[in-house]
């Protein structure tokens, strides 16, 4: 006969709560496991059959012992960042004298640190995550999710970015200044001429015009 039994284990202060699904698994003919995942703690439903011996887990994929291996989970980029939310999380729950998961749960984390450089607005697409705890917390979360070094990346490829646009403004000024100096300056519309030039077809100052025709 299958039957189920449920559990659930806290983010926080669940040791006993997983030494208890654990202590059960062991003892049962376990057939599945599933999951799901709350703000406070993960709820596992566990299938298992009367009547037979013990037998090992099926554990889902990710999981040791009811608990999330966020290591196999997430690519390891992204796991450095999760280990990273995770300090964070712990110094800001220790600060403010609450729970690390009021700040932010295992998975909320996880679904942040797959964000190359998280942001506000990849705060405010995790589910649970509401506009309060993205005010209270946001800044301290995203300034540790982001490395120094990426930050120096980012601020480089802007600084470049605005290197060249001077540059390119400061070279189109200079042709600009070029051009001037190689035009003749006028004045009321005629061009100078060096003083004693005569201007082919024109004629001296003061005498009448030459009749065409000899």
């Amino acid at each position: 006969m299958t039957l189920y039994r449920t559990f659930f284990v806290p983010h926080t202060g669940g040791e006993a709560a997983q030494e208890a699904m654990d202590a059960f698994i062991r003892g049962h003919r376990t057939l599945a496991v599933e999951r799901a995942v709350f703000p406070n703690g993960w709820a596992f439903c566990v299938e298992w059959m009367e009547g037979a011996g013990p037998s090992a887990p099926v554990p889902a994929a990710g999981f040791r012992g009811g608990k999330v291996d966020y290591r196999e989970v997430l690519e390891p980029a992204a796991f450095d960042r999760f280990v990273r939310l995770r300090k964070a999380r712990m110094e800001i729950a220790e600060a403010d004298g609450v729970k690390p998961f009021v700040v932010m749960t295992d998975a909320q984390m996880a679904q942040l640190a797959k964000a190359e450089r998280p942001t506000k607005a990849d705060l405010g697409r995790i589910e649970g995550f509401g506009e309060a705890r993205v005010a209270k917390y946001g800044e301290r979360l995203l300034g540790a999710a982001v490395t120094s070094d990426e930050r120096r990346v980012t601020s480089g490829a802007v600084e470049r970015e605005d290197l060249g646009d001077a540059a390119s403004c400061r070279v189109g000024r200079e042709e600009e200044t070029r051009q001037e100096a190689a035009s003749p300056s006028c004045k009321g519309g005629d061009a100078l001429v060096p003083s004693g030039t005569r201007l082919e077809g024109a004629s001296p100052r003061g005498a009448p015009p030459a009749e065409g025709g000899a």
